[in-house]
């Protein structure tokens, strides 16, 4: 039996003021809501500096992984790397996630399954789609696709974190990845143990995309001067070695390559420095607002005569 989801939340989203963040009081976790009874719950990242990459040289040192740049010398040299507070979704995004935000349908059998075959621009889409039409995101703070400094620091677990685990909350990756390559299908999240943050899958089932351009941490140079690529994280249920499937592993491809184990897990950016964040038009509105189309485009119409897009940008009439 097929399920026949679309994108429900659009117009409560556009007419539901959101709350805002500041950086020195954000909640553990924020949930969004799409439509359907389908939400994205997302972990509060705190701010700080971790150690991103990894070395293979001396066990008792920070971020040894043996099987890491031995193989790929894009993985070294460790380094020093500080981020403000974020937020990254719990899960990959599932199927019924994205076929709420981005219309289609799902099979009942098939609810809470990794989404893949995502393109990094197919990402990019969702996450413009979904800004507009999910109730829950703070004003001011924006969904985006994770940095790749953002993916790592949240699969190591934070800023504080104190393990040394070469995979995302164990030295085992067999308790927190799906892999192993029986399958190039993403499969159920949330089956293997969480790491320390309580986020799952940060390794193997699906492959997420970053924002990432494959760049060498030792001098910032490229390291692919064939075509431009996007840097995807964590390995894949197809992944057949450990290696593949450490929180330091950096895969790249085409923004416009689909392949069954690309994923996504999107994140939350607070603004770095507000001490509060000044509410849109939209929300210092008293009275309701309302939509109406132009060019087969949906906007938002104040009661006092001003004309919104989604996002709550002022449009010239």
């Amino acid at each position: 039996m097929t399920a026949k989801l679309v994108p429900t939340a659009f117009l409560a989203a556009t007419l539901t003021f959101q709350p805002s963040l500041a950086q020195g009081d954000l909640p553990s976790t924020l949930t969004l809501e799409c439509g359907m009874g389908v939400t994205i719950e997302f972990v509060l990242v705190p701010q700080g500096t971790f150690l991103m990459g990894s070395q293979n040289e001396e066990p008792s040192q920070p971020n040894y992984n043996p099987e890491g740049p031995q193989y790929f010398q894009d993985e070294s040299p460790v380094h020093e790397v500080t981020l403000p507070a974020f937020y990254i979704a719990k899960y990959e995004v599932t199927k019924e996630i994205w076929v709420e935000i981005m219309g289609g349908s799902v099979d009942y059998n098939e609810l809470n399954v990794a989404q893949g075959n995502i393109s990094y621009d197919d990402a990019l889409s969702f996450i413009s789609t979904a800004s507009a039409v999910v109730s829950g995101l703070p004003s001011g703070a924006t969904l985006a696709i994770p940095s790749e400094e953002q993916w790592e620091c949240a699969a190591r677990g934070g800023p504080d974190a104190t393990d040394n685990y070469p995979y995302a909350g164990a030295a085992t990756p067999s308790d927190v990845a799906i892999f192993g390559g029986q399958t190039t299908i993403p499969q159920r999240v949330g089956t293997k143990q969480p790491n320390s943050l309580g986020l799952y899958d940060m390794c193997g089932n699906a492959r997420e995309w970053t924002t990432g351009d494959y760049l060498s941490y030792a001098d910032g140079s490229r390291l692919n001067n064939n075509y431009i690529v996007k840097v995807l994280r964590g390995g894949d249920v197809g992944s057949r070695y450990n290696s593949l499937v450490t929180l330091s592993d950096r895969a790249y491809d085409k923004p416009a390559t689909r392949q069954q184990v690309y994923g996504l897990r999107p994140v939350i950016n607070i603004p770095r420095h507000a001490s509060s964040i000044t509410p849109s038009p939209l929300e210092s509105s008293p009275l309701a607002p309302y939509l109406t189309t132009r060019r087969g485009q949906l906007f938002i119409i104040l009661p006092s005569g001003g004309m919104y897009d989604l996002s709550g940008r002022p449009v010239r009439q």
